[in-house]
């Protein structure tokens, strides 16, 4: 069984491993309302359907940064957690 992570430690430990190394990772960052930011592997940001339209699509967002302006940063990291346990 994977680890259970408590409100906040998940993200946390995404930015101590991925943000150093975000130019050699295949990432995409997801933005929150108030402007906090996640780094996230693509296969996690790609989970969503609707995310994934938007990175393989003619959109702003296909650079590999999706704002997401009514979605709060507690949402945010809820749905990113989800999407990561659902890969691993």
């Amino acid at each position: 069984m994977g680890r259970i992570y408590k409100a906040g430690e998940y993200i946390q430990a995404v930015r101590i491993y991925y943000e150093p190394l975000k130019g050699l990772l295949n990432y995409a960052s997801q933005v929150s309302a108030e402007g906090a930011e996640f780094w996230v592997d693509r296969r996690c940001a790609m989970v969503s359907k609707v995310i994934k339209t938007m990175l393989e699509g003619n959109f702003t967002e296909s650079r590999g940064e999706v704002t997401f302006a009514d979605i709060r940063a507690p949402i945010l990291e809820k749905v990113t957690h989800t999407a990561f346990l659902y890969l691993h």
